[in-house]
């Protein structure tokens, strides 16, 4: 019986050991999201979202439609990847509010 149980708890243990260095796949890059570092019109620093995210945010805050056209539109956000400031490039997506 002795022998048994240390048996299986070897195989338990190497068991355990094993499973913790499984790779798991890595997600597809259509379903990543990007984060944007949003500064205001006026260069002010907002928060770090997604571009979704800050829609819905810019939403409850104007309450108008936002989107990233901007004929017929003001400019409320622009969404940097990095968070150099002075801006070292250009923004990479602009938020317009339509009034």
């Amino acid at each position: 019986m002795k022998r048994l149980s240390l048996v299986c708890f070897i195989m338990l243990v190497f068991v355990l050991l094993g499973t913790g260095f499984i790779r798991k796949p890595a997600l597809p890059m259509s379903s990543r999201q990007t984060l944007y570092y949003w500064y205001s019109s006026d260069d002010t620093y907002n928060d770090r979202k997604s571009l979704n995210d800050e829609i819905n945010e810019m939403w409850d805050y104007y309450w108008v439609p936002i989107t990233t056209n901007p004929s017929g539109g003001v400019l409320v956000e622009k969404g940097y990847l990095t968070n150099a400031f002075p801006h070292n490039n250009y923004p990479s997506v602009y938020l317009y509010a339509h009034y």
